[in-house]
């Protein structure tokens, strides 16, 4: 047995959206010319790889249905009972879809506008319900990797006939063990810990941070030789996390926080210093565990301690104009180092590392706001 001196000599870095930045190269490709479109899982492909958080303060059916409308996906959250979260699917799948204004927009083979929804990995019920709206089931639980997950999984597998994806995951043994012993999945989503109200690092000191998360995976279901879509979820704060993200192999990203400031998001607007603010809280919060539905999403560590926080975010605006930017920033991210689709700035992204201090010269800096 290793001492722990060596143990911790030898650790593996886990390097974070704050660590790297992605080095120009020679590019023949405009940004205008970029392909955006990607798989959020195996059967659903999306025209932008943006995908919405399952929380409670962010995805309900105005926010998914915005999400679809715009080539993403809507991630319908759990912590609510069976048959409103039915009743939340079946008002995005009834809303009216005019292809010639949403030409991008995420729709079905009858043209209806494609919804997911999370349950929980022992959930058959929940799982019977919504398979007969939503396009897609997320097994949604803080930490996949776990027996009682994959028997619970298994289960699951035997009762849905869409697409059905798992996470959260970290680690390259976490991914393998998806692609080997979980015979139809569709997708893994990656990251543990580095969510923007997730407080499981700070309580529980364990962490596999998305870009670390992200990667592993690629590069254990990419041995293995399996294509599965991959989901970087956690930490996105920007469109420059998004496209290192995208970078490091992931399919689509996640957003949370992001879209909780969106006029979309369930919770209304407040005012706070004369600045609209919309209120958002973590699944593990105390906040969230209140209603207790999606109690098993979270192991229950000693002293029944919160997992996560809750606070003010400023309003960005339409669901439309943040998934637009997000989008043109890809364009450009990709322009710049001459890949012309997702599948390329895989091979072609090379990663330099920045220091501590180095990450404050990658912002704007030496001038005063602008009031």
């Amino acid at each position: 047995m290793a001492s722990f001196r060596e143990k911790i000599e030898n650790s593996e870095s886990l390097f974070t959206f704050h660590d790297l930045a992605l080095l120009p190269n020679y590019s023949e490709v405009e940004p205008e010319t970029v392909q955006t479109t990607t798989r959020v899982s195996c059967g659903i492909e999306t025209a932008v790889p943006y995908v919405s958080s399952p929380m409670e303060s962010v995805t309900g059916s105005a926010l998914a249905e915005a999400m679809a409308r715009n080539g993403g996906l809507g991630i319908l959250h759990r912590n609510c009972s069976v048959e409103e979260q039915v009743r939340l699917a079946n008002e995005v799948k009834s809303a009216a879809v005019d292809v010639e204004k949403w030409p991008r927009a995420t729709v079905d083979e009858n043209g209806m506008l494609r919804v997911g929804a999370a349950v929980g990995s022992q959930d058959l019920d929940r799982v019977k319900a919504l398979v007969k709206t939503v396009d897609l089931v997320l097994v949604d639980v803080a930490h996949f990797h776990t027996e009682s997950c994959f028997s619970g999984t298994r289960r699951i597998l035997d009762v849905c006939p869409v697409d059905l994806v798992v996470g959260n995951i970290g680690t390259v043994g976490a991914a393998a063990d998806v692609v080997s012993k979980l015979d139809g999945v569709a997708g893994l989503r990656c990251g543990i810990g580095s969510g923007s109200t997730c407080s499981t690092s700070v309580q529980t000191r364990v962490s596999a941070p998305t870009l670390y998360a992200v990667a592993s995976a690629a590069d254990a279901t990419r041995r293995m030789g399996v294509n599965m879509p991959i989901i970087a979820d956690g930490g996105i704060r920007n469109p420059g996390d998004a496209s290192i993200a995208l970078a490091a192999g992931a399919w689509t990203v996640m957003l949370g926080s992001v879209l909780a400031a969106a006029e979309e998001s369930p919770n209304p607007v407040e005012t706070y210093n004369g600045q609209p603010f919309k209120r958002h809280w973590g699944m593990g919060s105390h906040k969230a565990r209140m209603k207790r539905f999606a109690m098993d999403r979270y192991s229950k560590p000693a002293k029944n301690v919160a997992e996560g926080v809750e606070g003010l975010i400023p309003v960005r605006g339409p669901t439309s104009e943040i998934i637009e930017k997000f989008a043109g920033a890809l364009k450009a991210t990709c322009g710049y180092i001459g890949a012309k689709n997702i599948p390329e700035m895989w091979t072609r992204a090379r990663f330099g590392r920045v220091s501590a201090t180095g990450v404050q010269e990658l912002r704007p800096h030496t001038i005063l706001p602008k009031d």
